[in-house]
């Protein structure tokens, strides 16, 4: 069984596509994702459309926790962090943290 794991995304859309197209070419069984779909970079919503139509198990990462409002951005001491999570929790529609919360909660119930 050929599985893809993929984590840190970090609304990187170009990057994501180029992983997806890699993926795509090596055809695996199964694709899992250890989060952090969001923090960074300029396209969140995009990101997280990707992982969700593609139905992808998705672990939460810490950006993605920060950005759902489900933990502080103490973990890092860095104020362009901060400034950065401030821009992707503006960029994602508030429907989207919503996919976004559900998507990693569904897949707590697997």
């Amino acid at each position: 069984m050929l599985i893809a794991i993929i984590s840190g995304l970090h609304a990187n859309l170009e990057a994501t596509l180029a992983v997806f197209k890699r993926i795509d070419e090596r055809k695996p069984d199964r694709i899992i994702c250890l989060g952090d779909l969001t923090g960074y970079n300029a396209n969140p919503n995009e990101v997280v459309d990707i992982i969700r139509e593609r139905g992808i198990p998705t672990i939460m990462g810490n950006h993605d926790a920060a950005v759902c409002g489900l933990e502080a951005v103490s973990y890092t001491h860095l104020r362009a962090h901060e400034t950065v999570l401030d821009l992707v929790c503006r960029l994602l529609l508030e429907k989207k943290k919503s996919k976004q919360h559900s998507l990693h909660h569904d897949t707590q119930q697997e």
